[in-house]
């Protein structure tokens, strides 16, 4: 049983994706590697769906510097697609190519090429006590 590594990144500004496709065969796995600095959302077909283990949503989210792996099923000879998204984005349209002679995953990345600037911090506010100008009592 064969085991993949996909490893998604964010270089100089641009995303990158180590394997863009992996050969779908009963029993080998797959695992999905977000950046360690940026989560990523995956976005799939219920078709895609159908054939991993464990059954994953049609989107799924991996935090920074995390992962998921999921194991293949049998599934129809064809091109089956996974969307790589940055996390603040919804799922687009995914389209799988049906047909051909075997099955494989393609992997491939839909979002803008720089991920949102995190949030600004909350405002820091300082209470030192009441005003020694203030009306007295």
């Amino acid at each position: 049983m064969a085991w993949t590594e996909v490893h998604f990144t964010l270089e100089a500004n641009a995303q990158a994706i180590d394997v863009p496709s992996v050969n779908v065969v009963v029993g080998d796995s797959v695992t999905f590697f977000a950046d360690p600095n940026h989560g990523a959302r995956l976005c799939m077909t219920q078709a895609t769906t159908s054939f991993l283990i464990p059954a994953p949503d049609v989107s799924v989210e991996i935090d920074a510097g995390g992962f998921v792996t999921f194991q293949f099923a049998a599934a129809a000879p064809g091109v089956y697609s996974v969307a790589v998204q940055w996390l603040h984005l919804p799922c687009l349209a995914v389209v799988d190519q049906p047909g051909g002679s075997s099955a494989s995953l393609s992997i491939y990345w839909v979002a803008p090429p720089v991920p949102p600037p995190p949030p600004p911090p909350p405002p820091v506010i300082v209470f030192s006590g009441p005003d020694p100008g203030g009306p007295q009592t």
